[in-house]
C-alpha cells in the first residue's frame, strides 16, 4: 500500500463485507467479502488512482496531517489545587497513581463521546434512509409498499493501515 487507509467491517441486511478507504486519495475505496479480497482490490485501485493523478498532475497529499504530527504521549497539565487534591485522594483509594487515574478518566470520557458520535451518525443515517424510502415510494409508486425496507448499513472500524516501506 502506498498511503494510510482505514478498513471498516460493514453489514447490509444479512451480508457482511469489508470496505477499505484511502486517507490520502479521495474516492479511492474498495470492498470485498473478505478482508484479504478488499485489501487486494484496494491495492490495485490505489495504484491506478496514483498513476492517473501523476498523469494529469492531480496533487495527492503524502500523509494526512494528523499522521505527520508526532505525539509523545506526554502533556503538562495545570489544574486547580482542589482538583489535584481530589485526584490524589481517589488515586489512593483506588491504589493507582494520579497519572493512571487521569488517563483512565480521560479514556472513559473520550469513549463516551465516541459512543455518542456513533449514535448520532447512525441516527442521521437512519433518518436519511427513511427520507429516501419516502421519496422513492412517492416518486415511483402510486401505492405505498409497506413491506419495502432499505438495507441499513452499520460500520465498525476494525483496522487502520499504515504506509509500508518498499
Amino acid at each position: 500500500m502506498l498511503y494510510t487507509f482505514n478498513v471498516k467491517r460493514m453489514k447490509a441486511d444479512d451480508h457482511e463485507f469489508y470496505c477499505v478507504e484511502s486517507n490520502c486519495i479521495k474516492g479511492c475505496v474498495a470492498q470485498g467479502d473478505t478482508l484479504d479480497e478488499a485489501l487486494a482490490l484496494f491495492e490495485e485501485l490505489e495504484r491506478e488512482c496514483y498513476e492517473t493523478a501523476r498523469k494529469y498532475d492531480i496533487p495527492i497529499c503524502e500523509e494526512p496531517i494528523e499522521n505527520i504530527i508526532e505525539y509523545s504521549g506526554k502533556i503538562l497539565l495545570r489544574m486547580p489545587k482542589s482538583l489535584h487534591r481530589k485526584l490524589a485522594e481517589i488515586s489512593i483509594i483506588e491504589g493507582v497513581s494520579i497519572n493512571q487515574l487521569a488517563v483512565s478518566a480521560l479514556s472513559e470520557h473520550i469513549g463516551y463521546i465516541d459512543g455518542i458520535k456513533d449514535t448520532v451518525k447512525t441516527y442521521k443515517s437512519n433518518q436519511l434512509d427513511r427520507a429516501y424510502r419516502a421519496l422513492i415510494s412517492s416518486t415511483f409508486s402510486t401505492k405505498r409498499n409497506t413491506n419495502y425496507e432499505m438495507p441499513v448499513i452499520t460500520t465498525n472500524y476494525i483496522y487502520s493501515g499504515r504506509r509500508i516501506s518498499q
